[in-house]
């Protein structure tokens, strides 16, 4: 386990609320729930959550997605649905939020431009 998944673990279990100044969050592959979404979204500073993998759904996503400085936000490989995705990214035109493997998730200025013949 790398130092970040064991820090991960260590904010599940100790909580989050004491640590107001995060602002980045890799969560990856954890178990983290809709009741830890909502704990995290008491952390205001946080410009880059990471919670690909995990068991966050619509409840837990919609909390997260308020975080006033949040910028770059994974939500892949979870059961988040299409509906609740389209509605941040309209609300939400200052976050960058990866929820899925395809060309439409990638901000312009990432995607990979085929060559032409």
């Amino acid at each position: 386990m790398g130092k970040v998944a064991i820090l991960g673990v260590i904010l599940i279990v100790l909580g989050i609320a004491g640590f107001t100044n995060l602002r980045q969050l890799r969560l990856e592959e954890n178990a983290v729930t809709d009741a830890g979404a909502k704990d995290i979204a008491t952390l205001k500073e946080v410009t880059y959550l990471n919670l690909t993998n995990t068991k966050v759904t619509d409840a837990g996503f919609d909390a997260v997605t308020n975080l006033p400085k949040l910028r770059r936000f994974y939500v892949w490989g979870t059961t988040i649905t299409p509906t609740a995705v389209d509605k941040v990214k309209a609300a939400r035109k200052d976050m960058i939020l990866y929820a899925g493997l395809t060309a439409k998730d990638v901000p312009v200025e990432t995607k990979v431009m085929q060559p032409t013949n």
